[in-house]
């Protein structure tokens, strides 16, 4: 009986100490949240800025504040594609460039309002919007899934509290 007892016990001991190491080298790959959410938090950043700064140009109807925006919007791109960890982000960062290239394409053929044609806005209404999705979501994955910001409206008066 003691003999069994002793090869029971080695043997619970052996698969521990075994399951241990392979804990300590599987989390010795993965980086750790703060070094991840460092090396992402400045082309988030970046991102952020480029859609406001698309968003804006593409409201005020100034093509050449949008064109502008794009074009440095593509090589923010090309940095997240080169920090990319998964598929999917890799995916939204090609159509997300893919899209940049369209809106560049479009807008360069039409610099200007003319007369008798539309607006160089009107022609990529619908490729702006999807790139302003692409690029929220872009950041919004490279934060780790941390909620943006929103400003929660006050009040404009105290409100009363009930009594009892």
């Amino acid at each position: 009986m003691n003999r069994h007892l002793v090869r029971l016990v080695a043997s619970v001991a052996t698969v521990s100490v075994l399951s241990m190491a392979g804990t300590g080298m599987a989390s010795a790959t993965q980086p750790t949240s703060a070094s991840a959410e460092a090396s992402n938090s400045a082309p988030a950043a970046q991102l952020q800025k480029l859609h406001d700064q698309i968003d804006a140009a593409y409201k005020a109807g100034d093509p050449k504040a949008l064109l502008s925006s794009v074009t440095e919007l593509r090589p923010v791109l090309a940095q997240v594609r080169d920090i990319a960890r998964s598929n999917n982000t890799l995916h939204v960062v090609e159509e997300a460039d893919d899209k940049s290239a369209q809106i560049q394409e479009k807008l360069k053929q039409n610099p200007q309002m003319l007369p008798g044609l539309p607006s160089p806005i009107a022609l990529v209404t619908d490729l702006v919007s999807t790139l302003l999705t692409l690029v929220l979501s872009l950041v919004a994955g490279l934060l780790g899934g941390l909620p943006l910001p929103v400003p929660v409206p006050v009040p404009p008066v105290p409100v009363p509290i009930p009594t009892p």
